[in-house]
């Protein structure tokens, strides 16, 4: 299994958790070490355009002219850019290394998924390898991810002012969630683990055939 959330579905399809094994996705190591919050407040979002992203939804609450960057494209291009308030820019595509490099030097990553997603996604795996916080939206694998580890913050489109609470604290959490994040990353996200992870895993299947 990539994340908790498939392991629990595949639990309530009878499937033992005896049988499973837990080995999220990894991402490799880029940044040098962790880089001071920037002085003024700026945040990214990146992902594909699309309903499932839940871009169109954050807008509809983001704090007019508190800075952010969206990076990605989609259907739904035209709408996102529409739906923007004073401070946020639609970037388009950016290579991955691109956007790896610049992830320190944004205040954190928002990440507004409205789908399950049972793996925890690499963009928030890289926001944690380039030690910067991620503030998720309720009810994807990237939330559950964040709420365990304490790397940020977690909202709900159902509580008023949520997101922009969530922001709040991260931001004035200077430096310490960006030591957290990176420590995540390096503690359960690195190659490394992925690999001692990934032959423990056929050390049990090969011990039970």
């Amino acid at each position: 299994m990539l994340g908790e959330r498939a392991r629990s579905v595949y639990e309530a399809y009878g499937i033992s958790p005896g049988e499973m094994s837990l080995v999220p996705n990894f991402v490799t190591s880029l940044s040098a070490g962790v880089r001071s919050a920037p002085v003024h407040e700026r945040w990214m979002s990146a992902g594909r355009l699309s309903a499932e992203k839940g871009f169109v939804e954050l807008l509809q609450t983001w704090p007019r002219g508190v800075p952010l960057d969206i990076v990605g494209d989609g259907p739904l291009r035209t709408q996102v850019e529409a739906s923007a308030p004073p401070g946020v820019r639609v970037l388009g595509k950016m290579s991955a290394a691109k956007l790896r490099s610049a992830l320190p030097s944004y205040t954190g990553l928002v990440f507004p998924g409205r789908s399950m997603e049972g793996a925890i996604p690499l963009v928030v795996l890289e926001a944690l390898e380039a030690g910067i916080p991620v503030v998720a939206r309720e009810g994807n694998g990237g939330a559950d991810q964040i709420r365990s580890s304490g790397c940020g913050e977690v909202y709900s489109d159902q509580e008023p002012g949520g997101l922009t609470a969530a922001l709040t604290t991260v931001r004035s959490s200077g430096d310490a969630l960006r030591e957290l994040a990176h420590a995540t990353w390096q503690e359960s996200f690195s190659v490394n683990k992925w690999v001692a992870a990934i032959i423990r895993t056929y050390e049990e299947a090969g011990a039970g055939a």
